[in-house]
């Protein structure tokens, strides 16, 4: 039966954890310590000590520290801590990567050259047998276990994180799609046509998918964050919506969170044709599903909340039948709002807050190439240049 362990203080201010085992065959008090140097609160102490005394048995000792089984608690215990979802289930991807690849030892027993061996499998294309990963997707498998490899070490459960000396693949910097001139008017048109009231041979389905693509494209909202709109965050009198909540999949159903992505909520302001576009949805709503109250989901055929999935793939659909790129998905859509505002001189907080980025340098990192600015003002510098020259006929030349 497991244990609570108990933390103190020494003499020199450490945290130390005890747990209290019982006794062995011989009668023996079984109490093993350890001591807890990164903790620096007592909370912080008791959480590293519940994680070593899960790995002791009844004689005091470490049992089986496979990683695998390591990683299986450490999932668990952030889920508990409230990890997304989301977030959960690409951990326990990562897991099924370490117990197909990594030697069957214990963590304390893997080394750098183990861990490489395992991320070149990772990157290794599948025909030649290897996981067929992009190089963002082994660092965030990287990241993963060295935060988890940091837990152990603080735990006692293992001397030290080979992670730390392991090389990271280089980052893969991916330019943000965003819909052109040419294109955004072939994407515009097709949602318009299919928001018209009455329109022949639409079903309300389609018409959901249009207007959920409408509002990412006219707001930069998340796929979950447009899900996850209730009919009470729309405020008419005020112009905006309240982005408040985010819709992930939990077992094929949609779930609604009271948190965003960015773990904080914020209003998007809308013009006055575009407060029509939606009043104008509302209605469709309420004719279609009569009965629906504020609390009922603002993009959904009978209030219930859409799943990202089923949204995205609408969204496919829609952009197919008017002949777009296969590259541009849903998430463009949010793309194409940020560079639009930026191209047309929105300055980057505002972008950023209307995004609901956490701050103005992820803003930055991934739209610093559609800012106007000192590239345009060395355009015009050169014209003035070129006009000067013109002007003296050439007099510099003689």
């Amino acid at each position: 039966m497991e244990r609570d362990p108990t933390v103190r203080r020494d003499q020199r201010g450490r945290w130390v954890a005890q747990v209290d085992l019982g006794r062995d065959g011989s009668g023996r008090r079984v109490r093993p310590t350890r001591v807890l140097s990164d903790a620096r609160t007592e909370e912080e102490a008791l959480s590293l000590a519940r994680t070593w005394a899960r790995n002791l048995t009844a004689d005091g000792r470490v049992r089986s520290t496979r990683v695998a089984e390591l990683l299986h608690e450490y999932v668990e215990d952030r889920r508990l801590k409230g990890a997304a979802p989301n977030t959960v289930r690409r951990w326990s991807l990562f897991r099924r990567y370490v117990e197909r690849y990594l030697p069957a030892k214990p963590a304390s027993e893997l080394t750098v050259l183990d861990m490489t061996r395992f991320e070149t499998a990772l990157l290794t294309p599948k025909e030649s047998g290897g996981q067929g990963l992009c190089t963002n997707s082994v660092i965030s498998v990287h990241n993963f276990l060295s935060c988890a490899w940091d837990r152990w070490v603080a735990a006692g459960i293992c001397d030290e994180n080979p992670m730390r000396s392991v090389l990271r693949p280089r980052e893969a910097r991916h330019e943000a799609i965003a819909l052109d001139e040419w294109d955004y008017g072939r994407l515009d048109a097709a949602i318009s046509r299919l928001l018209e009231n009455g329109a022949e041979g639409v079903s309300f389905v389609e018409r959901r998918d249009a207007f959920g693509a409408w509002v990412a494209l006219h707001t930069g909202l998340r796929c979950g964050e447009v899900c996850a709109l209730r009919r009470r965050d729309v405020s008419f009198s005020r112009r905006w919506v309240h982005v408040g909540g985010n819709v992930t999949e939990e077992r094929g159903r949609a779930v609604r969170r009271d948190q965003t992505k960015g773990r904080r909520g914020r209003n998007v302001s809308l013009t006055d044709s575009q407060m029509q576009v939606v009043f104008s949805w509302v209605r469709a709503q309420d004719r279609e599903c009569p009965g629906l109250g504020p609390d009922a989901a603002l993009v959904s055929c009978d209030g219930s909340f859409t799943r990202p999935t089923t949204l995205s793939h609408g969204f496919s659909r829609i952009r197919d039948s008017c002949g777009l790129p296969r590259r541009v998905t849903f998430h463009s859509l949010r793309h194409t709002h940020a560079t639009w505002l930026l191209a047309h001189g929105v300055d980057v907080k505002t972008v950023s807050e209307r995004l609901g980025h956490a701050n103005v340098s992820t803003t930055l990192s991934i739209y610093a190439h559609v800012m106007p600015g000192r590239d345009r003002a060395a355009a015009e510098a050169l014209e003035e240049a070129e006009a000067e020259m013109a002007s003296k006929g050439g007099t510099y030349g003689r």
